[in-house]
């Protein structure tokens, strides 16, 4: 596939008491439209990876990062909209101030804890589980 553009992108794994894994699905006003995928966004322009992260968090859940610790980088080749993309995921290990209060944003439709066994029962956006299972 010949790359249009390059993307790089933070990510959040946060799993609940159970081990479980917060996933959110996207509303179907969006590109890949009902996917599940993790808390993650884009970097904005001299923006460092835990501020987009404490961004995206705030923006899409409400809520505030306690800590977050890089794990590992992934990568996925995603087509969207005709434009060919490799994004590079930046995922961490996050823990919130509190996951009790969870309050999704206009992007989202909906949010779940999921354990590794439901994910291939999910409708997921590309690259999601290769970069839960390299965590």
């Amino acid at each position: 596939m010949n790359i249009d553009k390059v993307l790089i992108i933070a990510s959040a794994v946060i799993k609940n008491r159970k081990k479980e894994i917060l996933l959110l699905k996207r509303k179907e006003t969006k590109t890949f439209q009902n996917c599940f995928q993790l808390p993650e966004g884009k970097l904005e322009e001299n923006e460092t990876p835990s501020d987009a992260l404490r961004r995206e968090i705030k923006e899409e859940l409400g809520l505030k990062i306690k800590s977050t610790e890089l794990k590992t980088v992934s990568q996925t080749e995603i087509e969207a909209k005709g434009i060919k993309y490799l994004a590079f995921r930046l995922i961490y290990q996050v823990i919130l101030n509190s996951i009790s209060k969870i309050k999704l944003s206009e992007e989202h439709s909906e949010y779940g804890w999921f354990s590794e066994k439901d994910f291939n029962n999910l409708k997921l956006l590309p690259g999601t589980k290769e970069a839960i299972e390299k965590v």
